[in-house]
């Protein structure tokens, strides 16, 4: 019964939980080891499934915090990720004179890649089966998905007024499908580490 409260909680640490265990057994151990002094503690203790519920909205709004909380880092870790790879293309753009310079269009193709950012989240968090595959461990996907991202970077500079040659699209394409593959790596560790140590559920 004490190992079902504590999973059946959902509290939002592994110490909070441990905590739980802790009271529980210090509660039934102080009852007696009898039969009959261990089935008084449990009709005083009253039923399992509505003390769990009890403690699952007593914690609820602190596990909705953590989980926001995970959101936010999965965000701001791709975000940084997805515009260091997009500073790399666009400063590569730019030499010339100014080995440094920015191309024209960086922070409109910054701003596609913090959109290609935010739908990946979404897709997780949604739970998108297919656009949560993990592309680098599929290489004919990964090269399909590529591929048929081409035309549709090629467009992209053209409405961006960023060039129209192929090999710029094919670079942009590139770093879009870099920026998804970073974004749901970093996403799947967030969530193993989150799992981890908070368990499952809201």
């Amino acid at each position: 019964m004490i190992e079902r409260l504590v999973r059946d909680s959902n509290l939002p640490s592994r110490r909070a939980r441990e905590e739980l265990r802790r009271e529980l057994e210090s509660h039934f151990a102080e009852a007696g080891d009898s039969p009959e002094a261990i089935g008084a503690a449990l009709a005083r203790f009253g039923s399992a499934d509505a003390v769990a519920d009890g403690f699952r909205r007593a914690y609820r709004r602190g596990r909705v915090a953590l989980y926001v909380a995970k959101v936010l880092a999965s965000i701001v870790a791709s975000t940084v990720v997805a515009l260091a790879l997009q500073l790399l293309v666009t400063v590569a753009a730019g030499h010339g004179r100014h080995a440094l310079h920015l191309a024209p269009a960086h922070l409109r193709i910054s701003a596609l890649s913090l959109a290609v950012v935010l739908v990946a989240v979404a897709a997780w968090e949604l739970g998108i089966e297919p656009l949560c595959g993990r592309l680098e461990r599929h290489p004919p996907l990964l090269l399909a998905t590529l591929t048929a991202l081409c035309p549709a970077a090629y467009v992209a500079h053209l409405a961006l007024n960023a060039g129209s040659d192929v090999g710029g699209a094919f670079v942009g394409a590139a770093v879009t499908v870099a920026i998804w593959i970073s974004t749901i790596a970093i996403l799947s560790r967030l969530e193993t580490a989150y799992v981890r140590f908070f368990g499952r559920g809201q």
